[in-house]
């Protein structure tokens, strides 16, 4: 009889331990299903935060998992992480594994190892739900910083070109400091240290979180994230490595918190944009529609304490091997110091809008000169106008001599030396030019490239050299009783008198807009 209660009373102990194990794990399942997906890495770096004993085996970075649940045999999802008892002829107790991916725990039982990760999800969805709300109620920036501390536990820095907008306020000196060593290099010592082709500045342009090993910030890991506004403002998010090195995992929750940055810039621009106008982004604006609203130029030349009809002109700066890179903004910060300008911050150069009434227009230029290298860089400059509204066109003059400048090789070109020949380039691209071109022209352009003569060439040079016949025949290798006898069969063929100073004149204008000047 005792027998038979002993054994009675250990099927019921086993029988209630198997359910309460049960319903352990029926309860814990609900904080395995992630707010977000995650990697291995990010489980490993937060066992490793934890200082939870722990070995891995990890080659995927794919954010792909969407939960841990315990083996089973009727569990066949793709997307969970699988957390089960090693066998027993293993040193370890715990494995977590997906795909070809595994965490061994030595000495932790597989609930307890899932108690972490119920922990790991609850402040992932804690930071999540902070995230929107401070985008959504109009938080700042620092807020949005100090959200993800036990997810993102290290120093960041938020920045347009050399301007902090927030750093993370936990480690406020820690960032700044990492900060100071880049903004206290000259434009010449970031340059030495990564030279102009350093394949390392396309890593500080990508979109994407990039993780490296910055020399220009002796050696340490950063994280860098870039982005770009609503308005055109490239933003920057750089991550110092602090406690521990940053891992893949690190990169996924870079780019969740570059996601709501950037969402949070664009809605305050939005709430704000409308009633202060900002002069960047009214100069970003003037760049891209070709057009300026006269009420906003209002506003933005009040800020600036300029009048609209001071005399401006726009420069611009870039490298001769355009990239989006560091260098751009450190040459943003250089140019700082050139007087009566505003920077503007463009994807792959610097531009200056510049007041020339405060200061004259070699002193300006000699000093924009002085900070950038002839060998690295490319200076344009647009016409000199004395009517603010006209920035749009500066800004395109500008953009065209560089194109000029890029393609003639040279490090230095302002718009009035190729103005003539932009005036008949873009009459020559006009869809109507036939229709203002002198019928003559046309006759003798047609006549020589079906008969192979030189009728064309022959009186355009007689016209460009004020129709004398000795140096018209010489720059031709001509006999001037050849190139008399020429000029009179043209005469003949286009019934024109050729010394008619009005005829003249037509015809010159005729040659020139029909781009035979660029034939020769």
């Amino acid at each position: 009889m005792s027998l038979l209660k002993t054994s009675l009373s250990s099927v019921i102990w086993t029988h209630l331990k198997i359910t309460r194990n049960y319903c352990r794990l029926i309860r814990i399942r609900r904080l395995i299903r992630m707010t977000m997906p995650l990697c291995m890495w990010n489980y490993r770096d937060w066992f490793r935060s934890r200082k939870i004993p722990h070995v891995f085996s990890i080659r995927s970075s794919k954010d792909t998992i969407y939960g841990v649940r315990f083996q089973t045999h009727q569990d066949t999802d793709g997307d969970y992480a699988v957390l089960s008892e090693s066998p027993e002829s293993s040193e370890y107790r715990t494995v977590l594994s997906y795909g070809d991916d595994r965490i061994f725990f030595r000495d932790l039982s597989p609930f307890s190892v899932m108690n972490e990760i119920g922990r790991l999800n609850t402040v992932i969805s804690a930071w999540e739900e902070d995230l929107k709300r401070i985008v959504l109620t109009h938080g700042s920036l620092s807020d949005l910083l100090d959200a993800g501390g036990s997810v993102f536990n290290c120093p960041v820095v938020v920045s347009f070109c050399d301007q902090i907008l927030a750093v993370s306020s936990s480690y406020k000196t820690q960032a700044q400091d990492q900060w100071k060593r880049y903004t206290d290099l000259s434009l010449a010592d970031l340059i030495q240290i990564m030279p102009a082709d350093s394949p390392a500045y396309t890593l500080y342009s990508s979109s994407n979180p990039v993780l490296i090993n910055s020399p220009v910030y002796k050696g340490k890991q950063v994280l860098v994230s870039n982005m770009t506004t609503a308005h055109g403002k490239p933003i920057r998010v750089t991550a110092f490595a602090n406690e521990f090195p940053f891992s893949p995992g690190s990169l996924h929750f870079m780019r969740h918190l570059t996601n709501a940055i950037h969402l949070y810039m664009d809605n305050q621009e939005k709430l704000y944009g409308a009633r202060h106008v900002d002069p960047n982004s009214f100069f970003i604006s003037c760049m891209s529609s070709h057009k300026a609203d006269e009420a906003e130029a209002l506003q933005v030349l009040h800020r600036l304490g300029w009048h609209r009809n001071n005399k401006y002109t726009v420069f611009k700066i870039a490298l001769k091997h355009p990239s989006n890179t560091l260098l751009i903004d450190k040459l943003y910060q250089t140019l700082a110091s050139v007087p009566s300008s505003v920077r503007i911050r463009s994807a792959q150069a610097v531009n200056l809008v510049c007041n020339t009434s405060f200061i004259e227009i070699d002193v300006l230029c000699s000093q924009i000169l002085k900070y950038v290298s002839s060998r690295l860089f490319i200076v344009s400059q647009s016409n000199i106008s004395a009517d603010f509204l006209s920035l749009p066109q500066l800004f395109l003059q500008a953009e065209e001599t560089f194109s000029h400048a890029v393609r003639s090789g040279v490090s230095f070109l302002s718009f009035s030396e190729i103005m003539s020949e932009y005036i008949l380039q873009r009459i020559h691209e006009h869809t109507c030019v036939e229709a203002i071109i002198h019928p003559a022209v046309s006759l003798l352009l047609n006549e020589d490239r079906q008969n192979d003569t030189q009728y064309a060439v022959s009186l355009y040079e007689w016209l460009r050299l004020g129709c004398n016949y000795n140096a018209a025949a010489k720059k031709l290798k001509l006999h001037r009783n050849t190139l008399v006898s020429r000029l009179e069969r043209i005469s003949v063929m286009t019934g024109l008198d050729l010394q008619d100073p009005k005829t003249q004149e037509s015809l010159i204008l005729s040659f020139l807009i029909s781009g035979i000047s660029n034939n020769n």
